[in-house]
């Protein structure tokens, strides 16, 4: 048996256990359509101590664990140091982002055997082979491994091609529990039509994972894929790609095959350069909820240093297209507390939230801190403004922002005061609780109310005697109970 291991940070919750591993299922497809016997372990951190008992009780051949930078790369460290007692002789191989851009740091650690860097559908199968017949891994390519104390990085692996070579097989996971927890009339499902983006921002590690590509599934795999999936009971998806409008009549098309076939897109990623009222229209005919955008910043300059190839003035042009369509939702993301960003550039990106926020007809517009991840610019320019790069997996979790580790050091104006105060900026714009209350009179005014006092909150930066954020929890929670069942807190990790 082979053991698939992702883990979640749990900052909010259940809720980060919503979206299916769609990174582990390709994998595990894999491994299984050409015999082996595979299991997925999709793990909240409570979850460990239970999932290790059964995985020592399986005995598998080889571990694998799916990680992230920031708490996944904690969490996982965790993991794998306990499992690792228990099973000193089962290889635990890293995969996934973080450890593709950090082996060699991942291989200086007693529970990382093996360090699969890039796509891994191919690598596993032959790294299955070689460890079932106690063979040799020199000739695999695309990871890296121990030898006599020594790290050898083998030969990297072409990217896959044809990614309709990677038939998914939904039976590994169990469908019923992914509806369960999303606690609503639609059922959701996340899923990759394509791989990769040509961009090449700043703060964003996927050009070092697999380059500046963009490869895609046919549209007829994806529709396959939704036949089956319609028949367990899912009805909207969350298209997770990098750049879903990679190819834009491709993109128009799964969406419309999609409507006909009873299947909305509730959520997509695309760029504020390839919004025009073309693909307005098609979004708001084919009925798509909700487009998420990376606006970034409110400062000409952080733009250009982010290499985002906009500026604010474009970014204000292209949002106004969206009034004409006042149906479609618009997730729009920004960052703050970017190396060399001044306390006045900070601040022109919350005023800039709060404008964007007034124009999309309905909004979720919310501010990220600076998360700075392995072997990006921005996070090369952190380091030479301060910021120390973590030397151990474990200590990555200071660059995540959905946690009280998370430490600015690149900033020489950055105060204590300041740590607070952007914190709470950050969770009171990045929870749906301008959007949540809906429906009648008496739901709107509360809203409404709050909305103003959040607000002038976060344009002041005064979180102070926050009395006003106490009570919108708990009608918050008490909204939440009455029409899901179960709490969806407003306040996360960030504030502990």
């Amino acid at each position: 048996m082979i053991a698939l291991v992702m883990i979640i940070s749990g900052a909010q919750g259940l809720l980060d256990k919503e979206h299916v591993p769609l990174g582990l299922l390709y994998i595990a497809s894999s491994l299984r359509r050409n015999g082996h016997n595979v299991k997925i372990y999709h793990l909240l951190p409570n979850e460990i101590e239970n999932a290790i008992k059964e995985i020592v009780k399986e005995q598998p051949l080889w571990i694998g664990v799916s990680v992230f930078s920031g708490m996944s790369a904690y969490y996982s460290s965790s993991f794998s140091k306990s499992i690792k007692q228990l099973l000193p002789k089962t290889p635990i191989v890293w995969g996934g982002h973080h450890p593709s851009l950090t082996a060699e740091q991942c291989l200086k650690e007693d529970f990382v055997d093996i360090v699969c860097i890039g796509e891994g559908e191919i690598a596993s199968l032959e790294l299955t082979e070689k460890l079932e017949l106690k063979k040799s891994l020199e000739d695999v390519k695309g990871i890296a491994y121990k030898k006599n104390g020594k790290t050898i990085l083998n030969s990297s692996r072409e990217l896959i091609e044809n990614l309709d070579d990677l038939p998914l097989d939904w039976s590994l996971l169990n469908m019923d529990y992914y509806k369960k927890i999303q606690g609503k009339k639609s059922k959701t499902i996340s899923f990759y039509s394509s791989r990769g983006c040509p961009y090449n921002c700043a703060f964003c590690s996927t050009p070092q994972y697999s380059g500046r590509t963009f490869r895609y599934h046919s549209v007829e795999y994806i529709l396959n894929n939704f036949i089956y999936l319609k028949k367990q009971g899912i009805d909207s998806v969350y298209f997770s790609d990098d750049l879903f409008l990679g190819n834009r009549q491709r993109a128009f098309k799964i969406l419309e095959e999609l409507y006909k076939m009873g299947i909305r897109c509730e959520t997509l990623d695309i760029r504020f350069n390839q919004i025009d009222e073309e693909a307005l229209k098609h979004f708001n005919e084919y009925e798509t909820t909700g487009i998420f955008l990376g606006w970034e910043s409110g400062n000409d300059r952080i733009l250009k240093l982010m290499r985002k190839g906009i500026t604010t003035e474009y970014v204000l042009k292209k949002a106004k297209l969206f009034e004409k369509f006042p149906e479609i939702s618009v997730w729009a993301s920004g960052i703050i507390l970017v190396p060399t960003e001044t306390r006045e550039e900070t601040m022109n990106t919350l005023f800039f939230s709060m404008k964007l926020r007034d124009i999309f007809p309905k909004s979720t517009v919310s501010i990220f801190r600076f998360m700075p991840l392995p072997k990006t610019d921005l996070t090369f320019l952190a380091a030479e403004n301060g910021f120390e790069i973590p030397q151990k997996p474990e200590d990555w979790r200071v660059i995540d922002p959905l946690t009280s580790y998370y430490k600015v050091t690149w900033l020489n104006w950055f105060t204590k005061q300041d740590d607070w105060d952007f914190r709470m900026a950050q969770e009171l714009s990045r929870n749906s609780m301008l959007d949540m209350i809906k429906g009648k009179k008496f739901g709107k005014t509360v809203k409404n109310f709050f909305v103003k006092r959040m607000r002038k909150r976060v344009n002041s930066l005064n979180f102070k005697f926050p009395i006003d954020m106490k009570v919108f929890k708990i009608l918050l929670e008490l909204y939440n109970y009455l029409r899901f069942g179960k709490k969806r807190f407003l306040v996360t990790q960030i504030v502990k």
